[in-house]
């Protein structure tokens, strides 16, 4: 995490920690607490709410949409960020450019837009512009 000012996490490193086995659920819960003891700002986008409150709604878990809702109302633990037209106007941009899904391409284009170095993931396909470091879940066990 050296080098990093503010960390944008995709939404499914929260799925991870939210429904992962204890064993990334432990690797994620390190990486949120590192970021906070060095200061690191964690932020995410809207979209990432209904990716992952989606799952709990397919399977009917009250549960677990309460546990996402409560994930998100926490702003000392995550911030979110509203996906705006200039954000999908540039997540267009990027993905043509690196052939990227949509959904990928907001979340690369909101960490882009709020000034965010680095970005965590768990998904390889994953590519962003040289202003943003894509960083692996992988790679913090």
């Amino acid at each position: 995490m050296d080098g990093v000012s503010k960390l944008y996490v995709d939404a499914n490193i929260i799925i991870y920690f939210i429904e992962g086995n204890a064993e990334i659920q432990s690797v994620v819960g390190r990486v949120f607490v590192d970021a906070d003891g060095r200061g690191i700002p964690l932020v995410t986008s809207d979209i990432s709410i209904a990716e992952c409150l989606h799952g709990a709604y397919k399977r009917k878990n009250e549960q677990l949409l309460e546990l996402y809702r409560s994930f998100f109302a926490d702003d000392e633990l995550i911030a979110l960020a509203p996906v705006t037209a200039s954000i999908l106007d540039l997540s267009a941009q990027i993905g043509a450019d690196y052939a990227l899904k949509t959904i990928d391409a907001i979340h690369v284009a909101s960490a882009i837009g709020l000034g965010c170095d680095a970005l965590l993931t768990n998904d390889k396909g994953l590519r962003a512009p040289k202003q943003l470091a894509v960083n692996q879940l992988a790679d913090w066990r």
